[in-house]
C-alpha cells in the first residue's frame, strides 16, 4: 500500500490481534505443559461474552478483507493478484516449513510423522491446507504446526476475492445483506462438530464484513463510537452470557473494534516513531504468525520443571517474544533472497 495512503489505525490493529493470539497461545501451552494456573488466572483471556483468541482471529481475517480491498481500488488484475498473494503466503510457509522440519530432524533424529500416511496427503501441505485438514481429524497429514488452520482459511478466502471483490463493485450493499443472509443462517443452524469458528465458511463473513466496513468507514464514522463503546464494555464487564450465537457476537465485537481503532487515525499520524514501529511490527506479522506457536511449544518443552514463580514465566515469555523475532527476521530474509533470484533468473528467460 503506498505509504502516504497508509492506515496506521490497521497497522495498529494488527499488532493488536498478534499480541493477543501470541500471548493467547503462551498461556494454554503453559496450562498444558505445567499443569497450573500460575500467571493465567491472573489475565482473563475470557469472559461470558468475550474471548480473546477468537476475538483476535476475527479482527485478523476483517483487517485482511478491509486491506486487500484498499489495494484493490485503483486497479486490480485477478492474474496479479493471485501471483502476489502466492509470494507472500506461500513462501514464507514452504521456508518455514522447511525451516522446521530440519529443527525437528535434527533434535529428535526421526521425521515427525506416523509411517501410515499415504504419500499423495503431502499436496495437502503443498497447498497450504494441513493444518486445516487436521481440525477435522478425518484426514492425516505432514502437518507439524506451521501455518495452523488459519492459513488454511486464509487461503480459501484469498482465492475468493476475486468474486468478492467484483461483486463489492457491482453493488456491496445487495452483497453485504446477501453475505449477512447466509452467515445467520449458518450460526444459527450450526450443528458440525467441527468448532464454528474455525469454519472456513463462516470465518469468511469477517473477511467479507472488513471489506465491506473498510468501503464505509467515513460514512459511519460519527455513529462508530455510540456502537462500539457499549458492545465492547458488555462485553468486557457483563456477568451474564448474552442469550446469541457465540459466532455473532464475535462478529458483533470485531467490528466494534474495528471501528474503535478507527478512531486513533488522526491521533496515530501525529506520533511518527510510533508509527514506524507498528510498521516494522506488521511487517513481519505473517511471519511471527506463522513461527510462534511451535516457538512457544519448543521452549516450554525445553523448559520442563524450571518453572517455579511469576518472574520466571515473565522472563521466559520476554525470551519467546525475542526467539520469535530473530526467526521471524531471519525468515522475512531469505524469503526476500528467494524473491530476488526469481527474480533474475525470470529476466534472464
Amino acid at each position: 500500500m503506498n505509504q502516504s495512503k497508509r492506515m496506521y489505525s490497521m497497522d495498529l490493529m494488527r499488532c493488536f490481534s498478534l499480541a493477543g493470539i501470541l500471548l493467547y497461545h503462551f498461556m494454554v501451552e503453559f496450562q498444558i505443559h505445567y499443569q497450573t494456573n500460575l500467571f493465567i488466572e491472573k489475565m482473563p483471556y475470557y469472559t461470558p461474552n468475550m474471548h480473546i483468541a477468537t476475538l483476535c482471529v476475527g479482527l485478523f481475517f476483517m483487517l485482511s478483507g478491509a486491506g486487500l480491498t484498499l489495494s484493490s481500488r485503483e486497479s486490480f488484475q485477478v492474474k496479479t493478484f493471485y501471483r502476489r498473494r502466492f509470494l507472500r503466503l506461500m513462501v514464507p510457509y514452504y521456508l518455514a516449513y522447511l525451516f522446521y522440519l530440519l529443527y525437528l530432524l535434527i533434535r529428535y533424529g526421526t521425521l515427525p510423522f506416523s509411517g501410515d500416511i499415504p504419500h499423495w496427503n503431502f499436496l495437502l501441505t503443498l497447498i497450504g491446507m494441513d493444518g486445516y485438514c487436521e481440525i477435522h481429524q478425518t484426514i492425516p497429514t505432514f502437518y507439524i504446526g506451521i501455518g495452523e488452520w488459519f492459513l488454511g482459511a486464509l487461503i480459501i478466502m484469498y482465492l475468493l476475492f476475486p468474486l468478492l471483490h467484483y461483486l463489492m463493485k457491482k453493488n456491496r450493499y445487495a452483497t453485504m445483506t446477501a453475505a449477512t443472509i447466509c452467515y445467520l443462517i449458518l450460526v444459527f443452524t450450526y450443528q458440525s462438530e467441527l468448532p464454528s469458528y474455525e469454519n472456513a465458511l463462516i470465518k469468511l463473513y469477517d473477511f467479507i464484513l472488513g471489506m465491506f466496513l473498510i468501503l464505509e468507514k467515513d460514512r459511519l464514522k460519527k455513529w462508530t463510537l455510540c456502537y462500539s463503546i457499549p458492545v465492547i464494555l458488555s462485553a468486557l464487564f457483563l456477568k451474564k452470557e448474552i442469550p446469541l450465537p457465540t459466532d455473532l457476537k464475535i462478529s458483533l465485537l470485531c467490528t466494534a473494534v474495528f471501528f474503535l481503532f478507527l478512531q486513533t487515525e488522526r491521533w496515530l499520524k501525529k506520533r511518527i516513531l510510533l508509527q514506524k514501529f507498528l510498521f516494522l511490527l506488521q511487517k513481519y506479522s505473517f511471519e511471527i504468525y506463522l513461527l510462534h506457536h511451535v516457538i512457544i511449544v519448543q521452549f516450554l518443552a525445553g523448559f520442563a520443571g524450571k518453572i517455579s514463580s511469576t518472574a520466571d514465566i515473565l522472563l521466559l515469555l520476554i525470551e519467546i517474544l525475542a526467539v520469535t523475532w530473530i526467526c521471524s527476521w531471519i525468515l522475512y530474509q531469505a524469503e526476500h533472497f528467494l524473491y530476488r533470484k526469481l527474480g533474475r533468473t525470470a529476466q534472464r528467460h
